[in-house]
C-alpha cells in the first residue's frame, strides 16, 4: 500500500509535460510510436525498433513519439536535432484522477489478475491518452506503431476508429512470434487490428495470415533496424572443460531475478556465466539492486554483441529474440523453463532437447550434448535461424503507406 501511495503522489504532483523537439509543425504527416531504451537511440537512423525508417519516410514530415523507459533528462535536450516527442510519465491532474478510478475498478471487479497488472494497464492507458492528444495537433496521414500484443497498441487503434480520424494505422511485428502471442493474434478482434501489418520474415507472415482475420493486408518487409552484420563463426565447435555461457534475459526485472537465482544455484568452477542485459538497463540505476557478483563465475558483460557471441559457447535464454543471432554465430541454445508455464521460447516449435528445467542441475545437462538427437536438432535450429530475417524492403512499405 505504501508503494501505491508513493506511486499516486508521483503521478499526481510531478511535472506532466512531454519533451517536445518538433520543428516544422505544418509539414508533419507521419507519427511513429516507439520506445526510448537508451540515449544512443535518439537518432532517426538508430531507433531501437524502427531503425532508419523515419529518415527514409522524410525526417521533416515524421515525428517519433517515444515511450520513456529510462527517465529521460531535460539537460541533453539541446543535442536533439530531430522531430521527437518523449512522453511524460504522468498526465494532468484530472486525467490522472480518471485513470486511478479506472485502476480501482479494474482491481475490484477482477478485470485483471493482480494489482501489478492493474498498474500496467493504467500505464498503457496513459500512453494512449498522450498519443491521441499529439495526433489531434497535426494533420496526420499515417500512424506507425509496434504490433506485439501490448495493450496501448489496441487502445490507440480502437480510439482512432471511434473518433473517425482519417488516419491509416500500420502495425509492425518485429520479433519472433512466441506461443503466447499466437493465442493473442488468434483471439484479436478485427476492429483492433491495424489497417496494415508489416513483419520481418516469411515465417512470421505465414503465422499472422493463419491467425488474423485481415489476411490481405499483411506484408513481409524484412528487418528494419540498421545493425552491423555479425560475422558467423564457421569453426567446428568443440566442448571445452570451461563452459562460457551467455545469459540473455529480456528487459523484465522478474526475468533478470529468475536467471540470477538459477545461476547462483548452479555455481560450478567449470561454468562461467556472462550476463548481457537488455539495452533498457544501460546506465540504469535500478541495476544496483541486482547482485551480479554472487560468485566468481558470474559477471555483467560490457562487450559488444559480436564480442559476446565470439567469447561464449552457449546461450542461456527464455524469451529473447537474440537467440536467433546467437545460433547463427554457432552458440548452442539452452532454454530455461519452469514447470507448467506457457513456453516463452521463440524456438518452441523446433526445440525439444536444448532446454532445461529451472530445478535441474546445469552441469549434468552437458553430458548429453554429444548425443545424435542433440546434434540433429542443432542442425535444424541453425538451418531455421540462418535465413530467418528477410532483407529490408522499404519500397513495399512506401507503396502501402501511400
Amino acid at each position: 500500500m505504501l508503494k501505491y501511495i508513493l506511486y499516486i503522489k508521483k503521478k499526481f504532483f510531478s511535472d506532466n509535460k512531454n519533451f517536445n523537439f518538433v520543428k516544422n509543425n505544418s509539414k508533419i504527416k507521419n507519427i511513429i510510436v516507439s520506445h526510448l531504451v537508451n540515449y544512443e537511440n535518439l537518432s532517426f537512423a538508430n531507433d531501437f525498433y524502427f531503425g532508419s525508417l523515419a529518415k527514409k519516410l522524410d525526417i521533416n514530415k515524421t515525428i517519433i513519439v517515444l515511450i520513456d523507459h529510462i527517465n529521460f533528462k531535460k539537460k541533453i535536450k539541446n543535442r536533439i536535432k530531430n522531430n521527437y516527442i518523449i512522453l511524460s510519465k504522468n498526465t494532468n491532474f484530472i486525467n490522472e484522477l480518471k485513470l486511478h478510478i479506472e485502476l480501482v475498478f479494474l482491481f475490484l471487479f477482477k478485470k485483471k489478475e493482480n494489482f501489478r497488472e492493474c498498474i500496467a494497464s493504467i500505464d498503457h492507458r496513459r500512453v494512449c491518452y498522450q498519443v491521441l492528444k499529439i495526433i489531434s495537433k497535426y494533420k496526420i496521414q499515417n500512424l506507425l506503431l509496434t504490433f506485439e500484443g501490448n495493450e496501448y497498441e489496441k487502445l490507440i487503434i480502437s480510439k482512432i476508429r471511434k473518433k473517425n480520424y482519417k488516419i491509416q494505422t500500420s502495425g509492425f511485428q518485429f520479433s519472433v512470434i512466441k506461443k503466447k502471442q499466437k493465442f493473442f493474434f488468434a483471439n484479436l478482434k478485427k476492429e483492433l487490428e491495424p489497417d496494415k501489418i508489416f513483419t520481418t520474415s516469411k515465417y512470421n507472415e505465414t503465422i499472422l495470415k493463419n491467425k488474423l482475420k485481415n489476411k490481405l493486408n499483411i506484408y513481409n518487409v524484412g528487418y528494419l533496424k540498421n545493425v552491423k552484420k555479425i560475422k558467423t563463426n564457421k569453426k567446428k565447435f568443440t566442448f571445452n572443460k570451461i563452459k562460457n555461457i551467455l545469459v540473455m534475459p529480456e528487459g523484465i526485472p522478474s526475468e533478470i531475478e529468475l536467471f540470477l537465482t538459477y545461476c547462483v544455484n548452479n555455481n560450478h568452477p567449470n561454468i562461467k556465466f556472462n550476463f548481457r542485459l537488455h539495452p533498457i538497463f544501460k546506465n540504469n540505476q535500478s541495476l544496483k539492486k541486482y547482485n551480479f557478483y554472487h560468485n566468481s563465475n558470474m559477471k555483467l558483460s560490457e562487450n559488444s554483441l559480436s564480442e559476446d557471441f565470439s567469447k561464449n559457447q552457449f546461450i542461456l535464454y527464455r524469451g529473447t529474440a537474440g537467440v536467433i543471432d546467437a545460433i547463427n554465430n554457432r552458440l548452442i541454445p539452452i532454454y530455461l523453463y519452469k514447470q507448467n508455464e506457457i513456453t516463452l521460447d521463440p524456438l518452441y516449435n523446433l526445440n525439444r532437447y536444448h532446454r532445461i528445467n529451472f530445478k535441474n542441475n546445469l552441469i549434468n545437462y552437458f553430458r548429453n550434448l554429444n548425443d545424435s538427437k542433440f546434434k540433429s536438432e542443432r542442425q535444424k535450429l541453425y538451418s531455421f535461424t540462418k535465413n530467418y530475417y528477410s532483407k529490408f524492403n522499404f519500397k513495399l512499405i512506401k507503396i502501402n503507406l501511400n
